[in-house]
């Protein structure tokens, strides 16, 4: 299994949920690294833009920009997705729905399996 959090970028409005799914993942991401488990970090968000979660990013945790999720992705993303020890690819985070269907059909169309753990992932109609 890898982990991929996706962190979209953040708009005016807040959300409830956010907070709670951030102590989720950031307890996700704590155990992630325990068991030495890989773990990237995608931004929807330009250079410098704010992102929605408040989520931990460790030293050697690779960090991708991407403005969109799908057939677009960052080369070292690709590269991060084909070196997982795993075909399932864990997705967490907050991002907008239609991005986060176009990263799984993505995904799904490599020959990974996407998996969605829904109380650590907020998906917005429109970020």
């Amino acid at each position: 299994m890898s982990l991929l959090v996706i962190n979209g970028r953040a708009s005016g409005s807040g959300d409830g949920r956010l907070a709670s799914v951030s102590l989720k993942i950031i307890e996700l991401i704590r155990r992630a690294r325990f068991l030495q488990l890989p773990i990237a970090h995608v931004h929807e968000a330009h250079s410098g833009a704010a992102t929605r979660l408040q989520v931990p990013i460790g030293r050697y945790d690779p960090v991708f920009k991407a403005s969109s999720l799908d057939g677009q992705l960052p080369s070292g993303l690709i590269e991060f997705i084909v070196r997982s020890p795993s075909r399932t690819i864990d997705l967490v985070g907050a991002t907008s729905q239609t991005q986060l269907d176009q990263l799984c059909r993505v995904l799904r169309d490599a020959g990974f399996k996407p998996r969605i753990e829904p109380s650590m992932m907020v998906a917005f109609e429109e970020l």
